[in-house]
């Protein structure tokens, strides 16, 4: 039951990722569901995936699962995930530099002249 709620944990990686989503386009709409079929389509591909081959290790495919391992081992709860820590911070450090490489390329900086 508390496994239900913690996915909605705001984290730095996840906004960095909407606001790099947000340079790829004008429409709010379309940056929200895109963003939220991210969210919501890597968790049923891990789920799917974890329950065909029984590995652990697609939890690293989904950005809320691979925080939810990074906070158990922080916080030492008892979980029987299998996941190295370093490969799931490594896939977050990743969605962090791509969301900083799309900002770089996309937001232009403006000279304000007063």
């Amino acid at each position: 039951m508390f496994h239900i709620m913690r996915w909605k944990r705001p984290t730095i990686a996840s906004a960095l990722s909407v606001l790099a989503l947000s340079s790829l386009s004008k429409s709010r709409r379309f940056v929200s569901i895109l963003y939220a079929g991210i969210i919501f389509f890597t968790q049923a591909v891990q789920q799917a995936l974890v329950r065909t081959t029984g590995s652990q290790s697609w939890k690293l495919i989904s950005p809320g699962e691979t925080l939810d391992v990074i906070g158990d081992i922080v916080f030492r709860l008892n979980t029987a995930s299998t996941v190295p820590i370093a490969a799931a911070i490594a896939v977050i450090v990743a969605l962090v530099l791509a969301s900083v490489v799309v900002l770089e390329r996309r937001v232009r900086g403006v000279e304000v002249v007063t």
